[in-house]
């Protein structure tokens, strides 16, 4: 078990002190964000039961959810012509 609160409290500090490059438009958990951005690769201060080191709350990698219809929009239309033409 991960002490929440703690390593939330640490990703959050570890954003704030980075880049606006890196981080502007990012999407990672706090551990993924540690891991890569702030140096950390030992978890085991974070335990709740001292002396154990814990695994990942979430999986490594997200499942891709992206259907095939994702990138049809249909046919796009423009509210402002549509209403200037109604005029």
């Amino acid at each position: 078990l991960i002490s929440f609160w703690t390593i939330f409290a640490d990703a959050i500090l570890s954003m704030l002190e980075a880049p606006t490059s890196t981080v502007n438009g990012l999407l990672e958990l706090d551990e993924d964000f540690l891991r890569k951005h702030g140096g950390v690769s030992d978890f085991s201060g974070y335990a709740l039961v001292r002396g154990t080191c814990p695994r990942r709350i979430m999986p490594a990698r997200f499942p891709n959810l992206k259907v095939n219809e994702h990138d049809d929009e249909g046919k796009r239309v423009d509210r402002l012509e549509l209403r200037r033409s109604k005029m």
